[in-house]
């Protein structure tokens, strides 16, 4: 991934970020930043993006917690999004932000070839949108309070963020409206010292079709990768809700450097009847962190699963 910033640009209060990346997988990013957005005291906040992914080699194993890995296959996945974003930073912990967008959505023959093509398992009923690829005018609103003492590395303090979305189809002909609501909440406590901390974290969220609606499968909630149950692959379960939690033990081993134990749970559902504790997935594991003025940039994890072994490499800071 490559990255251009600039701040201030022209001495005004107009940021720019402009980024492309290309995996050795052939996944793509590329994508366009301009305005205010690096604001950490009081004030407004306002810019527009436009971004575009290319992912060829997505993963769908169906829908719900019991779906199996053997029938994993394979699609493309195509996004054009652009949104304007407004809101306000009331001050350091306390902002409010809100957007309005266009998200284009493509979908095509999946090109691993260890895999079958998605339509020889999957069909509009097992995996909603797959016939259309349906675009959504999007919207966000959402409410943040940051008590952390260092954002990008924190010890103690906690951070608790809530969001409402609405994707609404753009095609009157067919319907994948729906509404999701998304609660995270983490806490940091330090153990005896400022050099040893307990992360703890807490994430939901929950999509509500509207009447005779379907939410489409590349939008549904997910489970598994380098974030969220990291002993699974990325976007492993998938369903219209999800709960995870995690606890982690972080302890600062030299100036520049956290060693890292994890152990985390989660489960997709499709309803409100599944929000309990019973039948969670869990993965566990250990890394290091290397860090800089109080921010991660470079985590390394061996991470466990009852279907995986992995070692996940993530760039940037983690919750």
């Amino acid at each position: 991934m490559v990255t251009f910033r600039r701040t201030n640009l022209g001495h005004t209060w107009l940021d720019i970020k402009a980024w492309a990346g290309v995996s050795i997988r052939a996944y793509q990013s590329y994508g366009f930043r301009i305005g205010e957005f690096r604001r950490t005291g009081p004030g407004p906040l306002s810019y527009a993006s436009v971004s575009y992914v290319n992912y060829p080699r997505e993963r769908y194993y169906g829908i719900g917690p019991g779906t199996r890995k053997a029938d994993r296959v394979s699609f493309l996945y195509e996004q054009w999004e652009g949104h304007l974003w407004s809101g306000y930073r009331f001050s350091r912990r306390w902002a409010l932000r809100g957007t309005l967008g266009y998200l284009s959505v493509r979908l095509g023959k999946g090109r691993d070839s260890r895999f079958p093509e998605i339509r020889e398992r999957f069909d509009e009923s097992s995996a909603p949108g797959l016939a259309t690829g349906p675009d959504f005018f999007h919207g966000r609103a959402e409410m943040e309070y940051d008590g952390r003492d260092y954002p990008g590395e924190p010890h103690r303090g906690f951070y608790l963020a809530g969001a409402w979305d609405r994707f609404v189809d753009r095609d009157p002909n067919r319907d994948y409206s729906f509404h999701r609501l998304t609660l995270d909440a983490r806490a940091y406590v330090p153990l005896f010292s400022p050099a040893r901390t307990l992360a703890l974290r807490f994430l939901g969220g929950a999509d509500f079709p509207d009447a005779g609606a379907e939410v489409p499968f590349f939008l549904m909630q997910t489970l598994g990768g380098s974030h969220i149950l990291r002993g699974f692959r990325s976007r492993r379960f998938r369903d219209r809700a999800f709960l995870f939690m995690a606890a982690e033990y972080r302890w600062e081993w030299f100036k520049y450097g956290n060693f890292l134990l994890f152990y985390e749970a989660g489960k997709v559902l499709h309803d409100r009847a599944g929000f309990n504790l019973r039948g969670l997935e869990a993965s566990y594991g250990a890394g290091f962190q290397l860090k800089n003025h109080h921010v991660g940039y470079l985590r390394i994890e061996y991470a466990v699963s009852r279907e995986d072994r992995r070692v996940n490499v993530l760039f940037g800071p983690t919750f």
